[in-house]
């Protein structure tokens, strides 16, 4: 009942490779139902993206043969309506009490939204990382330690490089007025 009700795609495939079980969620995150997985048991294969599909059946062909660890990765898959998700893939051995392999159980989580959230804000960074660098006037970033008396370089823009005439590894880690001695007559 746990699993069949569960948000994430759970399934377990038994020592031979096939499916022994399939949560109802994989239709939620695919498109595809659990009796389709059956029927077609390439089907979980051939829906990987292929820019990641020599990773997965690397992965699978490392965990299929007994291994006693856990693993994680990230891909992608093309869902039956053709949209790109990405999963978060999570799996582990099941071994009866008398040791035998009983195939592994993994987890699939959709984290298509976390993924796209991470990439804008790669792009917002390298947008901010392009004006930050060309603006003609000299901008640093700090940070104020506890004391609230000093003020330490995080990074220095190319103008402001320029102006006190400091390379970035001397800058950046440094006490503003270790840096800049008299700058606080300004």
């Amino acid at each position: 009942i746990v699993a069949d009700f569960a948000h994430d795609w759970e399934y377990w495939i038994g020592p031979d490779g096939d499916f022994k079980y399939i949560s109802p969620s994989c239709e939620g995150i695919t498109g595809y139902s659990p009796d389709v997985f059956f029927k077609k048991p390439t089907l979980a294969s051939s829906i990987v993206h292929e820019d990641d599909r020599q990773t997965v059946v690397d992965h699978l062909k490392l965990v299929n043969k007994q291994s006693r660890d856990t693993s994680t990765m990230d891909y992608r898959i093309i869902a039956s309506d053709g949209r790109i998700k990405w999963i978060n893939h999570y799996c582990l051995p099941v071994f009866a009490d008398d040791g035998t392999f009983l195939g592994r159980r993994a987890s699939n989580k959709d984290i298509t939204d976390r993924k796209l959230n991470e990439q804008r804000l790669i792009e917002s960074e390298l947008r901010f990382r392009e004006l930050f660098d060309n603006m003609s006037s000299g901008v640093a970033i700090y940070d104020s330690p506890d004391d609230g008396q000093s003020f330490v370089f995080k990074d220095l823009n190319k103008a402001g490089l320029e102006y006190g005439q400091k390379r970035k590894d001397e800058v950046v880690g440094g006490e503003v007025r270790e840096v800049f001695p008299g700058v606080e007559e300004l």
